[in-house]
């Protein structure tokens, strides 16, 4: 069963960004320029996905599909982001990791929004 995604209430009664353990989680070690994939649930319409990356490496992270990008020397229109902290997708969503390090453990809880 995919966790739903509920924020905390801080002293105020704000929401905050205190979250429950998810009980759907994905990782991988990523080698060198090797891409590595995973599919979102589709149990809900749309998830948030929280990203834990290796602390002061690089990860770059495409969705739908799309090969990620280590950008070049010079700036460029690519179709990826650096090191997500967290993001809301559709369910079914594609998500594609590359690092160009040696290698980066990633870790990715996912949270069904209702």
């Amino acid at each position: 069963m995919t966790q739903k995604l509920a924020l905390t209430r801080d002293i105020n009664g704000f929401n905050t960004f205190g979250i429950a353990p998810s009980d759907v989680k994905v990782g991988v070690q990523l080698i060198q320029n090797d891409e590595e994939s995973f599919q979102v649930p589709t149990a809900f319409k749309f998830y948030e996905l929280v990203f834990s990356i290796d602390p002061g490496l690089r990860v770059w992270v495409s969705y739908d599909g799309a090969t990620p990008d280590v950008p070049s020397s010079t700036f460029a229109t690519i179709n990826s982001e650096l090191n997500p902290a967290a993001r809301t997708v559709p369910g079914g969503t594609i998500v594609n990791c590359i690092t160009p390090d040696t290698s980066a453990f990633v870790g990715v809880m996912m949270y069904g929004i209702p």
